[in-house]
């Protein structure tokens, strides 16, 4: 069962990162040209980004809580749904907060 869960939280994990590829994919092909200063900047922040994300899953893959030998079958299959569902909203909270730290930052560049 930990291993099912486990390779189910890989799964997910491997989506996580290639949402977030694909955000910054798509970011970065709809943004005009930009100067050389703010390019910079847009790829720290990606960088940052995806060490964050990293920094969330290693976590996530600590936190998985051992089964209990007095849990049946049924609790802890229960209980892997409820970390998988925990770990699901984490995630995408964290890749909306990465979009919209991307709008901000080009929005500021732009500024200035």
């Amino acid at each position: 069962m930990r291993e099912l869960q486990r390779g189910q939280q890989m799964r997910q994990q491997q989506q996580d990162e290639l949402q977030l590829r694909m955000q910054q994919y798509q970011r970065s092909s709809q943004t005009p040209s930009a100067d050389v200063r703010q390019q910079q900047s847009i790829r720290q922040l990606e960088i940052d980004q995806r060490q964050r994300q990293q920094e969330l899953h290693y976590r996530q893959n600590m936190n998985v809580p051992p089964p209990s030998p007095l849990d049946d079958e049924a609790t802890r299959r229960a209980r892997s749904q409820i970390e998988e569902q925990r770990a699901g909203q984490e995630s995408r909270r964290q890749l909306q907060r990465f979009d919209w730290e991307m709008e901000q930052a080009l929005k500021r560049d732009s500024r200035d």
